[in-house]
């Protein structure tokens, strides 16, 4: 059996890469009818993890994807029970509806505050954690520095549109309703009905402003919704997007008339995510993402100054994150959204303003904290339906007393991170397992599923309660992740 899968994957690959002379259409049949016939076996019996593993990874190979489609595993029990792990953890793997909204710290942190989010995009954690980080990128070394510096940060998935849109609901990708939007084909949330961050804010009365880089960032789009301001930004450098100076420009311009009102802005920064050429640390493509994030790190350095020059850092917070890192090689992987190794979900995460002692958290949280975070700034409660729980406490200097769960997911890719740094990931396409133990495998290269470890079936089955109760459902609808 094994064999035959072998066989077809490297028939693929020849077949894929044959002469020249046969017509492309006959090399694409002649694949398919080698695959079918010799991949047939493994549509009835599935082959070891490993053998999965390395097969969906062969390029040109035809044997995955129909084994791998119509490959089920009705043998794991998804009610099991699950191993004690206290009642505050445990009441992360029910349905959460109508769960009692969570009020918010008393005292706040700041009377009024200036709340600025700022999501660079594709930043990777480890760029701000290097010996030449504050010689590179002064200005968000600083914030790290000078405020919380949240070391085991991670996002809730690896492309922007899910990480953003799980930062303004406080719900997974897969808790909410996708459909192709009106005005474009891929799949957004816009008919999804759950609350939006922004809105809240707005109707608590805090300004809210959004000064936006890309035209599916805004309301009517529904990663963000309720902004009682929002505009997007024209760039101009011809680029798709505005750049950096550009946001920093128009924020820095709104932030001149706020006066002693509460605000929130939000602001997506893409310098470092549009450029060409690879990513291998080292290569064209590389220096580039570096040059990108300089420039982003220099507007954060004008930014701050404007604010200061508006009057309004002794209320100011900022908050600095990224919506997801980015594949520089590793495991084979290049640019974002395919995978969700740490490279990807691991993101920098720092909060620094009045009231916030500089400090390293080594608790492991999730971009998905940010949404009751930021309700909690301004004194609002949090809906009990939020999957993240606020770090306000922890920026007030109290001990991270988190118990949620960290989640990321992703093109039928499911992971969780305990709290002792086992990795689980699970690719429900390929069915195909994976387990890191992160504090002594940092780079995920020893995969442990198989092996006696600690933990590891215990992980395993959370990860699969938690999709099996909060997976959205509704009649004829499957979340639609992107092949």
């Amino acid at each position: 059996l094994f064999v035959a899968a072998a066989a077809v994957a490297l028939m693929a690959g020849a077949l894929k890469s044959g002469p020249a002379r046969m017509p492309a259409g006959g090399r694409t049949l002649a694949a398919l009818l080698v695959g079918l016939g010799l991949a047939a076996p493994t549509l009835v019996v599935l082959p070891p993890n490993a053998v999965r593993l390395a097969l969906v990874q062969v390029s040109g190979s035809v044997v995955a994807p129909f084994q791998l489609a119509w490959a089920t595993d009705d043998d794991e029990d998804d009610d099991a029970p699950l191993e004690p792990a206290g009642p505050d953890a445990e009441s992360w793997f029910v349905d959460r509806a109508d769960a009692p909204e969570v009020p918010p710290t008393r005292p706040p942190l700041l009377d009024a505050p200036v709340v600025l989010a700022l999501f660079v995009d594709s930043l990777r954690a480890d760029v701000l954690r290097g010996p030449d980080a504050a010689r590179r990128y002064p200005h968000m070394a600083r914030l790290c520095r000078e405020g919380v510096d949240f070391r085991q940060a991670r996002a809730p998935g690896a492309q922007t549109v899910l990480t953003m849109t799980s930062v303004f609901t406080g719900k997974y990708f897969s808790q909410l309703y996708w459909e192709p939007h009106p005005r474009h084909p891929d799949h957004f949330p816009h008919a999804d009905p759950s609350p939006r961050v922004p809105a809240l804010l707005t109707a608590a009365h805090v300004d809210t402003a959004h000064l936006s880089a890309a035209f599916w960032l805004v309301d009517g789009w529904g990663i963000t919704r309720g902004f009682a301001e929002e505009r997007v930004v024209g760039s101009t450098h011809g680029t798709r997007y505005a750049a950096s100076d550009d946001i920093v420009t128009a924020l820095a311009q709104r932030l001149e008339d706020q006066g002693d009102r509460p605000f929130f802005s939000y602001a997506h920064l893409f310098d470092a995510h549009y450029v060409v050429g690879r990513t291998l640390i080292g290569g064209p493509r590389h220096a580039q993402y570096e040059r990108g994030l300089r420039r982003v790190d220099g507007q954060i350095g004008r930014l701050q100054k404007r604010v200061a020059k508006a009057g309004l850092t002794d209320r100011t917070i900022i908050i600095l994150t990224a919506d997801h890192g980015e594949g520089l090689g590793e495991h084979g992987v290049e640019h974002h959204s395919a995978t969700l190794y740490e490279e990807l979900v691991r993101v920098p995460l720092c909060v620094f303003g009045p009231g916030i002692d500089a400090r390293v958290v080594d608790a492991p949280v999730s971009l998905i904290d940010l949404a009751p975070t930021l309700l909690d700034l301004f004194g609002q409660p949090t809906p009990g339906s939020f999957m993240g729980q606020s770090l306000v406490p922890v920026l007030k200097g109290g001990a991270p007393d988190l118990t949620r769960p960290i989640i990321a997911e992703g093109r039928l890719k499911k992971a969780l991170i305990t709290p002792d740094g086992l990795k689980v990931i699970r690719d429900d396409r390929a069915h195909t397992l994976e387990i890191y133990d992160l504090k002594s495998d940092p780079d995920e290269s020893d995969n442990l599923a198989g092996a006696d470890h600690p933990g590891a079936d215990a992980a395993v089955r959370r990860l699969r309660r938690f999709f099996k109760v909060h997976t959205l459902k509704k009649p004829g609808y499957t979340p639609p992740f992107r092949r």
